[in-house]
């Protein structure tokens, strides 16, 4: 083994595990370790166990991608590999493999590319997704594996199982994330994620639009800001309670507000909920989200999105122009003159609306999309 440390190559298993394009860089620098010419990561998909992903050093991915096709040969590495768990050693010197634990008997191999070589493998993991091993090829005239290269090796794995694991849970977290932003970056309401200061940490398109008019509620050096006094004093009072307070009091959970607006017109309905805070991590990161605020701008309610109609309840695009004068106020043969259509075309499109959206009556239709998503 190498005086670099097995300290140093722990941590560039964590930092290859979190980004992957180091992993190359790992597997070379654990050849180096333990003194061997070549070394290989091998990633074996449990629903595809033939589609192998072999991240090599000193050997080709070809060379690595025959042993394993020869697993199913009695002895052969990969043979071995699979019959041991995740955290076993298997040794190879020369032509005999033997096993760190008594529970597998020594079995020749029949690999010829790797007879002139000792090899030192483990499982890294074995779950439910795919196994994976890291090989270490030797030159004979270097000496067998020592039963400390095979504890080192045992516990680099160790800390590269649990290093995969943490990142599989982060690339899962941040797939979720970017799942839940592309929906709420589109959807109809303004929405918005506060910093415990108040400070927008996130807002979607509508937000985005509804901040810029400053009628009302606007950014102010990235803070959120209310105009109306005592609507801003209730924010802040709110922000306040959800940042110190443990109480899952509704109080500190929740706020809905009347929001003035400086044009005079009809005032935001604001609702705010508190997200799950941890003061501790706080104190270390300012912008860790304490809240999540949406806007309801009753002045754009009167607008229905024609293509969440269309989508959602299958309408035509008539039916779609129809449904928008109905919710207008329009009755029935006013809204089929200005579409200008016959007032039986309408009559018949309205049928087919109710039965789209399932209702059956004009102002069971009406209140359905009232209290929907639907608008624009």
């Amino acid at each position: 083994m190498t005086a670099t440390g097995l300290s140093g190559l722990v941590a560039q298993a964590y930092e290859a595990a979190c980004d992957t394009t180091g992993m190359a860089g790992f597997v070379a620098s654990a050849a180096d370790y333990f003194g061997a010419q070549q070394s290989a990561l091998t990633i074996s998909p449990n629903d595809h166990p033939d589609d192998l992903l072999p991240i090599t050093h000193g050997i080709s991915a070809d060379d690595i991608r025959v042993l394993f096709a020869e697993r199913s040969n009695p002895g052969a590495i990969f043979a071995s590999l699979q019959s041991i768990p995740a955290g076993e050693t298997v040794a190879f010197s020369g032509c005999e493999p033997s096993k760190t634990s008594s529970s597998l008997p020594a079995r020749r191999h029949t690999d010829v590319a790797i007879e002139s070589v000792n090899v030192l493998g483990g499982v890294v993991v074995a779950d439910a997704q795919n196994r994976c091993a890291l090989l270490l090829f030797r030159d004979m005239a270097h000496g067998d594996y020592s039963p400390s290269e095979h504890e080192a090796l045992r516990v680099l794995m160790g800390y590269l199982r649990r290093a995969i694991a943490l990142n599989k849970r982060f690339v899962k977290i941040y797939v979720e994330h970017r799942t839940a932003l592309s929906v709420i970056d589109d959807a109809p309401r303004s929405i918005m994620i506060l910093g415990q200061n108040g400070q927008v940490t996130y807002r979607n398109n509508a937000a985005q639009q509804l901040l810029a008019k400053d009628d009302g509620l606007c950014l102010r050096d990235d803070l959120f800001t209310v105009h109306d006094e005592a609507a801003r004093r209730d924010v802040s009072a709110f922000l306040e309670r959800a940042r110190t307070s443990d109480e899952p009091d509704i109080d500190s959970q929740k706020l809905m507000l009347v929001v003035p607006r400086r044009s005079g017109v009809t005032p935001f309905k604001l609702v705010m909920y508190k997200l799950p805070f941890d003061r501790r991590q706080a104190a270390l990161d300012s912008t860790q989200s304490l809240a999540v605020a949406t806007v309801y701008d009753p002045s754009t309610m009167d607008q229905l999105n024609m293509g969440v109609l269309r989508n959602f309840y299958n309408l035509t695009q008539a039916e779609s122009a129809l449904a928008q004068s109905l919710y207008d106020g329009h009755p029935l043969p006013e809204a089929s003159t200005s579409l200008g259509i016959s007032v039986n075309t309408a009559r018949t499109q309205l049928r087919s609306i109710f039965r789209k959206v399932g209702v059956h009556s004009q102002a069971a239709l009406l209140q359905e999309f009232a209290k929907s998503f639907i608008h624009a």
